[in-house]
């Protein structure tokens, strides 16, 4: 692509994942779950989760998460979006948590209960657009990185895109947080820092 700004590939990812074919997410998204289950090893942590959104062709991960709530040693979380305060707050996601649509047609649990950020230790990322140094573009609210700024040191950050990386993102900002891993349905990138 020729702009690599953050305004114009969010722009450009957007409407390409629009475009993307029902079967083709069904069918990437799969892949992609299955990368994510054989490229790390799932035990003894707590692991957050994106609930997908479907309107904007996001990976649909459930079929991840369903293998994660076999596994014993595995505790599953997900958020829920403060508008007003622009902040995610973490709940445990179980088989029997409740779900209800926020706003912005995503899938939030109710009368969960809470998980602190320190106890996380792999976070998974939704974003649009990511570069070969783990630089990633996601909607443009800041809602991850002020998340992923509160985990404690080594917590992992596995972004998850239909798509390969782009060479470099040009308007970088101190405040962003890169990913340590980007998960693909072919391919598993590590970056290194």
């Amino acid at each position: 692509m020729a702009n690599l700004d953050k305004k114009s590939l969010r722009k450009a990812y957007l409407e390409r994942r629009k475009k993307l074919g029902e079967h083709f997410v069904l069918d990437a998204s799969n892949q992609i779950c299955d990368q994510l289950l054989e490229s790390f090893g799932w035990t003894d942590q707590v692991t957050h989760v994106f609930l997908p959104m479907k309107k904007f062709n996001e990976p649909d991960i459930w079929p991840f998460i369903k293998a994660l709530w076999k596994k014993e040693d595995i505790k599953v979380c997900t958020s829920i979006t403060d508008i007003e305060r622009n902040e995610l707050h973490h709940y445990e996601l179980t088989s029997s948590t409740r779900l209800k649509k926020n706003g912005w047609g995503t899938d939030e649990p109710v009368d969960a209960r809470e998980v602190e950020v320190t106890s996380i230790d792999r976070v998974l990322i939704p974003l649009l657009a990511y570069d070969a140094k783990g630089n990633r573009i996601g909607y443009g609210k800041g809602f991850y990185d002020r998340f992923l700024s509160s985990c404690k040191v080594g917590t992992e950050k596995i972004g998850l895109s239909f798509f390969p990386a782009e060479d470099h993102i040009e308007d970088i900002h101190e405040a962003d947080i890169p990913l340590d891993f980007c998960v693909t349905p072919t391919k598993t990138y590590r970056f290194t820092k």
